[in-house]
């Protein structure tokens, strides 16, 4: 099992791209590490070792559409109260969506676990995004739907989001990461 946090960019004027290396930079994915592209997408490749998996949805600068209950919902969705519940959790519109994804087994080498990790995660690129001027939202697979980026730290959500200051990823980490990588590297050519 995994947590998946996602990160959607609100406002346009923040491309792709720079999302994609931004988050690739905070989790310590250099050059050395193998990233894919496609027509409206950026990902990292699977099994490298990194302390996240990173993908970011995109449509080349265009509005990428709200969902609505009728693409997933079942009868749960037919109330007013319980449309308003469910559309909470579907993806806002927006213009760059980022995906980041850790196994719940994840243990940083402070002992940090991937709440804290993923606090981290949105909350620094939340900072990067904040300071470039842009709106944006969150969602934490486990939470109650999509938060503004106002939400995190200070609001008493904190509880469930986890530890930002614990789950900073260090240069140790980021050694362990790269001998991961190395190992299964090797892996595959034996």
């Amino acid at each position: 099992m995994t947590l998946h946090t996602r990160v959607m960019i609100t406002s346009p004027g923040v491309r792709a791209a720079d999302a994609f290396l931004r988050m690739r930079q905070l989790i310590g994915a250099g050059e050395q590490y193998d990233a894919r592209t496609s027509p409206h997408g950026l990902h990292m490749d699977l099994g490298q070792g990194l302390p996240a998996l990173l993908w970011v949805d995109h449509r080349d600068g265009d509005l990428i559409p709200a969902e609505t209950c009728d693409e997933y919902c079942d009868a749960f969705c037919d109330t007013t109260d319980a449309e308003r519940y469910c559309l909470r959790l579907h993806d806002p519109a927006g213009y760059v969506l980022v995906h980041f994804d850790t196994g719940y087994g994840y243990t940083a080498v402070n002992g940090a676990g991937c709440r804290d990790l993923h606090a981290w995660l949105v909350r620094e690129f939340g900072a990067w995004l904040d300071d470039r001027g842009a709106t944006w939202r969150w969602y934490d697979e486990s939470g109650d739907g999509w938060l503004p980026s106002s939400t995190p730290w200070g609001t008493g959500y904190e509880w469930h989001a986890g530890d930002a200051d614990r789950g900073a990823l260090t240069a140790a980490d980021h050694e362990r990461s790269e001998r991961n990588r190395r190992d299964n590297l090797l892996r595959r050519s034996a």
